[in-house]
């Protein structure tokens, strides 16, 4: 009777609460002509997005890029002799690709250039059975009431990563410069790796895109406190970022004067610490560009007969912030270089102090 009882038992906590299927968006679009698709149940509680945020979704699409899992909801109604699917998470999403099949938007420039403002309508019959039959990831939940379908998410989101700064950025703003710094941060992804400034994990959380965007944000204004006026320029340059290029150029050329500057292999050095790295950069951007330029020629040139000479003063610089001194000037010049990071006065200081001496390398 007991073993009867522990079979049952068992039987019970292996029923499935939800299975994992593959549709096409021409599914999606099935269900919704015949009125079974039902887009905001009562739990739904999200953000109406906007433009950039649907462009960039249609895009990816369209690249066949993949996008996170869909949740949905069936309900059997046996004397309709139909089933009714609940989006219980992906909303948002599911009404942007139903919204472009009607018309009713187009992608902007920033994200495609190739089918931007052509209506769906308009496009090749190859890219739009392309997008009809692009395949969506959904979990199809057969939990009988709401509070079993909250109950699943909470189990859910107890696995999720919470967020960091750059990943939020990257979640919220969808435009031409979270493009651009995305575009700029992973052109450069073996110089990150190959020096040593970013490791595997901390490029798989946007470290590096983090960086890239508290560059060109000073490269264009000037050394600010914290990392507020990163997302400054997120919001500002969220329809179209024009400068790009030119500052797309500026960042290649001052990565390339780095390695001559330093001389060795930067990941032999402390300048590959990040906080360092971009006191060095910047330090190398104000002296031959200056800040807030608007053209890709830089303003002085390096002088190759001053290298070594720079070279050995970066060296022993990193030699003694390896070393950690603590007495006298050196031990000064250690701590004002070790100081608070994001500190407007500190990233000043260290900004004047790298300055002064690279710029003995420019004519």
């Amino acid at each position: 009777m007991v073993s009867d009882e522990m079979d049952g038992m068992m039987e019970m906590s292996v029923v499935p609460k939800f299975r994992a299927q593959l549709y096409s968006v021409s599914d999606i679009v099935g269900w919704h002509d015949r009125k079974e698709l039902v887009l905001s149940p009562g739990f739904q509680r999200r953000k109406v997005w906007n433009l950039q945020g649907k462009s960039y979704l249609i895009d990816s699409i369209v690249k066949g890029m993949p996008m996170p899992q869909f949740f949905i909801r069936e309900v059997v109604h046996p004397r309709e002799r139909r089933i009714i699917r609940e989006v219980v998470d992906g909303q948002q999403r599911i009404t942007a690709i139903l919204d472009f099949i009607d018309g009713k938007f187009t992608v902007l420039p920033s994200h495609n250039s190739s089918i931007a403002k052509v209506k769906y309508g308009a496009l090749p019959e190859s890219t739009q059975r392309s997008i009809l039959s692009y395949t969506l990831s959904v979990n199809v939940l057969f939990a009988g009431s709401d509070a079993e379908v909250l109950d699943i998410f909470a189990r859910i989101n107890s696995y999720s990563v919470t967020l960091n700064a750059p990943e939020k950025l990257n979640a919220k703003y969808t435009g031409a410069f979270r493009e651009a710094m995305n575009r700029m941060a992973r052109r450069h992804l073996m110089y990150w790796r190959q020096h040593k400034i970013f490791g595997e994990q901390q490029i798989a959380r946007m470290r590096d895109v983090d960086l890239t965007a508290d560059l060109v944000s000073t490269m264009m204004t000037d050394l600010q406190s914290g990392k507020n006026h990163i997302e400054t320029q997120y919001k500002k340059y969220d329809d179209e970022f024009p400068q790009e290029d030119v500052i797309a150029a500026q960042f290649d050329h001052v990565l390339s004067q780095i390695e001559k500057i330093v001389g060795v292999d930067i990941e032999e050095t402390e300048f590959r610490r990040a906080t360092l790295f971009y006191s060095l950069f910047t330090a190398v951007y104000d002296t031959a560009f200056g800040f807030g330029c608007t053209s890709s020629r830089p303003v002085k040139a390096l002088d190759d007969k001053r290298l070594t000479e720079i070279n050995t003063q970066l060296q022993d610089i990193s030699d003694k912030l390896a070393e950690r001194e603590t007495e006298g000037a050196i031990g000064e010049m250690v701590n004002m270089l070790r100081g608070q990071t994001t500190n407007l006065q500190g990233r000043r200081s260290r900004h004047d102090f790298l300055k002064n001496i690279v710029g003995g390398a420019f004519v």
